[in-house]
């Protein structure tokens, strides 16, 4: 995968360390679109703890991606639902260890208005979940094209 960062150094405000304001990909040879997960382990059980759960998100991504011979580092682009803005923090150290100080585009949607979101995202947060949606996936192999299945629950 060849990707470049672009983080403009007039016009708008600075990056951070864990945050880019675009990536560009040349020449994707194919995409992978995961639509989510939840921090739920293999049995369908949500992690006690926002630790756990993070680390049951992260693990599920790892599980998809490598159903399509990819990794986080084919990841490009990541939007965190959570339940609560206090989560941002632990969700932004999760997020840069998985990604192993990569950073990417990203954004979280911090406990915004109910009205805005759909019904099946709104009960997963009234049941405490941890959703994260890496939105875009892209590898480098020019012959295969791999379609991850939805994630259970996700909206």
């Amino acid at each position: 995968m060849n990707a470049v960062i672009h983080n403009p150094g007039q016009g708008i405000y600075p990056a951070t360390t864990d945050y880019v304001h675009a990536i560009e990909v040349r020449k994707p040879n194919r995409l992978v679109y995961v639509s989510g997960t939840m921090g739920l382990d293999a049995g369908g059980v949500a992690g006690e703890t926002l630790e756990e759960q993070l680390g049951l998100v992260w693990s599920n991504i790892r599980a998809i991606l490598a159903s399509a011979d990819m990794t986080v580092s084919n990841i490009i682009r990541v939007t965190s639902y959570l339940r609560d803005s206090a989560y941002a923090d632990q969700n932004q150290d999760a997020r840069v260890a998985a990604l192993e100080g990569r950073v990417v585009p990203t954004n979280d949607d911090r406990g915004a208005d109910p009205e805005s979101r759909l019904a099946g995202r709104d009960r997963d947060r009234r049941r405490g979940l941890t959703i994260l949606r890496p939105s875009r996936v892209r590898g480098s192999s020019p012959r295969r094209h791999a379609a991850v299945p939805s994630g259970s629950g996700v909206g």
